[in-house]
């Protein structure tokens, strides 16, 4: 009796599963088609509208007919993730509005993911002032440059696009070193990063491999994260990457001052040494991203030299665990989200480098 019991407990158990995924869909479909109807109706030909020339947005990318459908896994992952559906009609919290900008807001491309074209956002009034890394090599294979046509030293191995796709090497290449960083390369170009995540800017160019100088004096370089929201800069993440799966990380302030965010799991800060020329990186930061709404200008400081590292449009794609009152009380900070007009944000981008 007991085993009929346990029996039909299972399938009931399997059954109560299956009507939960069924009617999470369900929810997931009624979510996102309804905040788009209702966009439609408030905003009349924004969802249909083209950008500019050189501009996109992830309805462009997508198409207008298959928006919802593109939105709808992204949208459940952020349920999943946060336990609240994300607003499209009014995003409140930082990580809302890193979710509404991957489909509405207008992003240059295909310089907004190409890091190979990470030189093209500094402006001309900063010319001189900052850098970015020197590249030695690129290819749109996954194929090296020989031992003797790299000079000895240590490098960093990249792909064009994405995330998280690099490799520290140092030349002359060992055989082993060699097809590792050749094996890495080939799983990078296949690669179609987080296209379905909402990511739709790095695919928006041909991907290649580049190997550019490794910052740092030997040591792993610490990367000066500056958010900065409507022009200003709000607060900074120093991060330290020793490998793929270590990382050192502090919040800091507008005035540099540590703080601890408050965020669903506890975070294992460091505090970095601040190097003299902090207060210029961050002016400097403001300037690159003065005409964006949200975006974190990565940066390096190595011997009084300012590098620009690259430009993050969608920080951990909404994904970090703050505390929903942290998320609402840094989501504030940004005005220009939701923002359903497309010329406003196109005549500034027309302005970004003048």
């Amino acid at each position: 009796m007991d085993i009929v019991f346990k029996h039909i407990s299972s399938k009931l158990q399997k059954v109560k599963l299956r009507l939960c995924e069924w009617f999470t869909c369900l929810v997931q479909f009624w979510h996102v088609d309804l905040q788009l109807h209702i966009i439609q109706l408030r905003y009349p030909g924004f969802i249909d509208q083209t950008s500019l020339q050189g501009f996109m947005r992830g309805i462009d990318f997508y198409g207008s007919k298959d928006i919802a459908a593109a939105i709808k896994p992204a949208a459940l992952r952020f349920r999943k993730h946060h336990g609240y559906w994300p607003s499209l009609c009014t995003p409140g919290t930082y990580s809302e509005k890193i979710f509404w900008q991957n489909y509405f807001g207008i992003l240059p491309v295909p310089r907004a993911g190409n890091k190979l074209l990470t030189h093209e956002f500094i402006p001309v009034s900063l010319a001189g002032q900052i850098k970015t890394p020197e590249v030695y090599f690129r290819s749109k294979r996954a194929v090296l440059p020989g031992n003797d046509e790299i000079e000895p030293g240590k490098y960093i191995l990249k792909a064009n696009h994405g995330s998280g796709m690099y490799l520290p090497i140092e030349y002359p290449l060992t055989h082993e070193a060699r097809t590792q960083a050749e094996a890495k390369s080939g799983q990078w170009l296949e690669c179609d990063f987080w296209v379905e995540q909402g990511e739709w800017w790095y695919s928006t160019f041909e991907k290649e491999i580049f190997i550019e100088r490794r910052l740092g004096n030997g040591q792993p370089p610490v990367d000066w994260r500056f958010c900065i929201f409507d022009g200003h800069f709000s607060f900074a993440i120093p991060t330290r990457v020793s490998n793929s799966v270590t990382y050192e990380i502090q919040y800091l302030d507008h005035e540099f001052r540590p703080f601890i965010p408050m965020t669903m799991t506890p975070l294992s800060t460091v505090e970095f040494q601040q190097p003299a020329r902090i207060w210029d990186a961050s002016r400097f930061a403001e300037e690159i991203a003065k005409n964006f709404p949200l975006v974190r200008v990565d940066m390096y400081i190595e011997d009084d030299e300012i590098y620009l590292g690259e430009m993050t449009f969608a920080p951990a794609n909404a994904l970090t665990n703050y505390t929903r009152q942290a998320d609402l009380a840094i989501g504030n900070r940004i005005k220009s989200i939701p923002n359903f007009s497309l010329r406003h944000h196109g005549a500034a981008h027309l302005n970004q480098r003048q």
